[in-house]
């Protein structure tokens, strides 16, 4: 998809949705950055729907890292139904 020489729109979709530019993106956050940048970061993982059980573990231990427990809670909570819908998936 990304050889589109013609097409820069694929091209960028395709970068677009790459988890490993994002994954680089939020180490990058949480080691130069601030605890909002990092969240924002996180939370376009999750926006796209490119986020795997272990981006969602690792938000929620970043934010348990920064005391902020009730928002550690709440990423858990919310990325419950997205696992859940993903299950299928993921056992196959």
């Amino acid at each position: 998809m990304l050889r589109t020489p013609g097409n820069p729109t694929l091209a960028r979709h395709g970068l677009r949705r790459n988890l490993k530019l994002h994954l680089m993106h939020t180490d990058l956050e949480e080691s130069l950055g601030t605890r909002e940048s990092t969240c924002a970061a996180y939370d376009r993982i999750l926006e796209l729907r490119i986020a795997t059980p272990q981006v969602i573990l690792n938000y929620a231990l970043f934010l348990t890292e920064q005391k902020a427990f009730e928002d550690a809670f709440k990423v858990r909570a919310r990325t419950l139904c997205f696992l859940l819908l993903r299950l299928p998936q993921l056992l196959q």
